[in-house]
């Protein structure tokens, strides 16, 4: 029985985004401009915005406008891997920082937070 490889154009590089993440890439950037059009239109009521809920904005806009170029990029490079810690980082202190948001649910944690455990427990392993 012969083997049949495939041709060049069929192979996917491990270097290389696939379709999935692409599709995350554009998703990200979607929910980033989501975000930027809330902000924008909530801006008269910015100074009733605590720190906490600046910071946790901040560190996930820093994550999103991060995650279509480590993404869509070659991986592995000097650069990707730098921007990797930025991203991981971003990521990790936004679940730290969303701990302390607790506006609803009486002051109590919510099931939200799950989330925030989760991404604080799964970013070092990234």
């Amino acid at each position: 029985m012969t083997r049949v490889e495939p041709q060049p154009s069929q192979q996917s590089s491990p270097f290389q985004p696939d379709r999935f993440e692409q599709f995350l890439s554009v998703g990200a950037i979607l929910l980033l401009c989501a975000a930027v059009v809330a902000i924008g239109k909530g801006r008269s009521d910015w100074s009733l915005i605590p720190a906490n809920v600046w910071a946790h904005l901040a560190t996930i806009g820093i994550a999103l406008v991060l995650t279509p170029i480590m993404l869509l990029r070659r991986r592995g490079d000097f650069l990707h891997r730098k921007v990797g810690w930025v991203w991981v980082s971003a990521m990790f202190l936004t679940a730290l920082v969303s701990l302390d948001i607790r506006m609803t649910n009486k002051g109590a944690f919510s099931f939200i937070h799950i989330l925030s455990v989760w991404t604080m427990i799964q970013v070092p392993i990234i």
